[in-house]
C-alpha cells in the first residue's frame, strides 16, 4: 500500500487537511440488454441471428474515474495501491481524476484479471464519468501466457450460433485502442459507499450493429472452418469494415452500476 499524499495529490490548497472518502472496489463486466434467456449473455447481428457469448477477454491499458467538481486530488487521503493515482487535471480547467494503472487482461466472463483488480480499492466518492481505456496486449506485460489468443488482440471473444441449421461458432478478434466512456447521470444514487462496489458493465447487446456477420457468411466473404467462424481486420467486402465498426460500437457500450456493501444487501 502507498500513501496517497505520496501519490501526488499533496495538500488542498485551502490549508485544509485531506480526509478520507472511505474505499470501494471496482469490477468490470458484462451484461446485453436484450437477453431472452437467464443467464446468457446474447446478441444480434443485423439480421437478426442470434450469437450466445461463451468467452470475453479483454486488454485494458487504464481504468479512468473523474471527480466530481467540488474534488480535488488535495482533498482526498487515505493509502491505496500503487496503481492507483490522483491526476490533477484542474489546474488545466479539467476535473480531476482517480487512475488505475494497467494493464491488465480481464477474463470477464469468470470475473477474473491479471493483475487482479479485485483486491484494489479507490476512493469511494461520486465520480462523474468512468473511461475505460483498452489496447492491445503485449508479451512483454507479462499478464497472460506468450501463447494466449488475446496477444496482440485487444478483444477476443466466443459465442455459439446456428447458420444453415448448424451449430457454428463466432470468434471476434479485434486489435485497437479506444476509450469505452460512460456518464454517471443515470446513476440512482450519486456515490458508490464505503466499501462499495463501482461496476463498470459492457452491454454486448449491440456489439455487431452494421456488421452484417450472416450476410457476410451468405455471401461467402466470412467462411466457416470447421465450425469456426473469425470476424476480424481481414474480414473482405460488406465485412471489411468490421474492425472499425466493432470499434465504434464497443465505445458505446459501457454502462455503470453501483452496488452497496456487502452486509446492506
Amino acid at each position: 500500500m502507498a500513501s496517497w499524499l505520496a501519490a501526488g495529490c499533496g495538500d488542498n490548497g485551502d490549508g485544509d487537511s485531506p480526509q478520507e472518502f472511505g474505499t470501494a472496489q471496482v469490477r468490470l463486466e458484462a451484461m446485453s440488454s436484450t437477453n431472452t434467456m437467464a443467464n446468457q449473455l446474447e446478441f444480434e447481428d443485423p439480421s437478426g441471428t442470434l450469437y450466445s457469448m461463451t468467452s470475453l477477454t479483454i486488454a485494458v491499458e487504464e481504468l479512468e474515474f473523474d471527480l466530481p467538481a467540488n474534488i480535488s486530488c488535495g482533498d482526498i487521503g487515505g493509502e491505496f495501491d500503487a496503481r492507483v493515482q490522483c491526476d490533477d487535471d484542474g489546474a488545466l480547467g479539467g476535473e480531476d481524476q482517480i487512475k488505475i494503472d494497467g494493464p491488465f487482461v480481464f477474463n470477464v466472463l469468470e470475473g477474473t484479471s491479471t493483475p487482479d483488480l479485485s483486491t484494489i480499492r479507490i476512493p469511494a466518492i461520486g465520480y462523474t464519468t468512468v473511461d475505460l481505456e483498452v489496447d492491445t496486449a503485449r508479451i512483454e506485460d507479462n499478464t497472460v501466457p506468450r501463447d494466449a489468443d488475446i496477444i496482440d488482440h485487444t478483444v477476443v471473444a466466443f459465442s455459439d450460433f446456428e447458420f444453415m441449421n448448424s451449430k457454428r461458432e463466432l470468434m471476434l478478434d479485434f486489435s485497437f485502442k479506444a476509450e469505452a466512456k460512460a456518464s454517471a447521470d443515470d446513476l440512482p444514487q450519486a456515490a458508490v459507499a464505503d466499501g462499495g462496489t463501482l461496476v463498470l458493465q459492457l452491454d454486448v447487446a449491440n456489439w455487431l450493429d452494421s456488421i452484417p456477420v450472416t450476410d457476410c457468411l451468405m455471401a461467402g466473404s466470412l467462411k466457416s472452418r470447421d465450425g469456426l467462424v473469425t470476424l476480424d481486420d481481414e474480414a473482405i467486402d460488406d465485412c471489411g469494415d468490421a474492425e472499425a465498426q466493432f470499434e465504434s460500437n464497443f465505445e458505446d457500450s459501457l454502462r455503470l452500476k453501483i452496488e452497496p456493501p456487502p452486509e446492506t444487501m
